[in-house]
């Protein structure tokens, strides 16, 4: 072999040589970064009301939360104390090897609730209730020979009762006030009992002697006689 090819051969393999051996250093370098990421980098829990929901495992991932969701409620940001007060967490310490809690801060949202009376009238037409909330108190409305029985959540007295026949919220299944549980403006609709309580109308002349007794049903108007008094004209009942 000449002189030349031998110098040829060697050169090459120093050139292999290095390049593994570089390879190898940037690969050592990549696993000792990744380590000291993985044992140094700040943990972060997520928490929302009491419970943990999820864990990451680096700052960077803390960017990349997507909002949460809760049925009746508006995300207002991580904090780090459950009473969702003082600085919103913005930004997470890099290298740290300490757990940090953030938690969810929720406000519930406001809905319209609109009263369909079924024929009534008078009372609340509609009010603004907060979710989980206290029901808001109302004014019932009235219907002529018919009884209130309430608001429901569907026609013809179906579905949950959210107010009583004296318009009041009512009672949950513990006895306690109940609270708004519809996520979405509402409508609430009138359920009525016709009144077939009967009364007996007496009518009474001056002498209170008792010209006519008229038995009628609530709301109805009772048959009144014409009363007859000698030197006198009839001019109404009282």
């Amino acid at each position: 072999m000449s002189k030349d090819k031998r110098k040829s051969s060697f050169s090459r393999s120093q050139k292999e040589i290095v390049i593994v051996g570089i390879a190898t250093f940037l690969a050592i370098i990549l696993v000792l970064t990744i380590l000291v990421l993985t044992f140094t980098s700040t943990k972060i829990r997520l928490n929302s009301d009491g419970k943990e929901i999820r864990t990451l495992r680096m700052p960077k991932q803390f960017d990349g939360v997507g909002d949460p969701i809760k049925e009746g409620y508006t995300f207002g940001g991580w904090y780090y104390n459950a009473e969702g007060t003082g600085d919103e967490v913005k930004n997470i310490p890099r290298l740290s090897n300490k757990t940090l809690d953030v938690y969810a801060k929720w406000t519930p949202n406001r809905y319209k609730i609109t009263f369909e009376k079924a024929g009534g009238t008078g009372g609340t037409d509609e009010i603004t209730a907060v979710f989980d909330l206290e029901v808001p108190l109302i004014e019932i409305p009235v219907k002529d020979k018919y009884i209130f029985n309430g608001y429901f959540s569907e026609e013809g007295g179906a579905g949950k009762q959210y107010y009583c026949p004296d318009g009041n919220p009512c009672k949950n299944e513990n006895g306690e006030d109940a609270l708004w549980d519809i996520a979405k403006d509402t409508t609430l609709y009138a359920n009525w009992a016709r009144n077939d309580d009967t009364f007996q109308v007496k009518f009474v002349d001056f002498d209170n002697s008792v010209i006519a007794t008229e038995t009628v049903i609530y709301g109805d108007k009772p048959l009144a006689p014409i009363a007859v008094r000698t030197g006198y004209t009839f001019a109404s009942w009282d």
